[in-house]
């Protein structure tokens, strides 16, 4: 099952695959932005520019996330205030990390 909008995929159904379980979680995580330069929020869990909304996290903001999907072993962060979604890494590069 394929999901859309506004030509941009949000949201893939993947049956029987035990991995998948672990490629999604939800929780409470709080993370800070580690890297030099701003990092713009995503309306979906992707790199696309097409789904940049215009947001941006500074270096050391922190924020809260509900929601983590790894796509590509990338792990993308859902903002618990609804702005969307960052990365947690570009480029082999860390953007955000985990407060634990």
């Amino acid at each position: 099952v394929f999901e859309s909008k506004d030509g941009l995929l949000v949201l893939s159904e993947v049956k029987g695959m035990r991995r998948a379980a672990r490629d999604f979680e939800r929780g409470l995580w709080h993370y800070t932005v580690i890297c030099d330069d701003d990092v713009e929020v995503r309306a979906a869990p992707t790199y696309s520019d097409e789904a940049r909304t215009g947001q941006f996290l500074c270096p050391g903001d922190v924020v809260a996330v509900d929601e983590r999907c790894r796509i590509g072993g990338i792990w993308f962060l859902k903002l618990c205030d609804g702005r969307g979604w960052v990365f947690e890494s570009k480029d082999r590069i860390s953007v955000m990390a985990n407060m634990e």
